[in-house]
């Protein structure tokens, strides 16, 4: 005596489901793989000269504050 053909459906749902989570967990592992990478490669150089565009524009911005306190005192 054979099963009945519900089963077949079953297994075909449970085995792609499986095949989904193991896709989508590949893929986040992957994902989170570069986001490591990213950060400790990519970042560090550009974090470097993040800061010393800051520091450029800090140096500037008190320039620029001295020469207005001159002018002002010049008046």
């Amino acid at each position: 005596m054979r099963l009945p053909r519900k089963n077949v459906v079953y297994d075909i749902a449970h085995k792609s489901t499986v095949i989904g989570l193991v896709g989508t967990m590949l893929y986040s592992m992957s994902v989170l793989a570069f986001k490591m990478y990213e950060i400790s490669y990519i970042t560090p150089p550009m974090k470097n000269e993040i800061i010393n565009l800051v520091k450029e524009q800090e140096m500037r911005d008190a320039q620029a504050l001295h020469e207005r306190e001159l002018m002002g005192h010049s008046k």
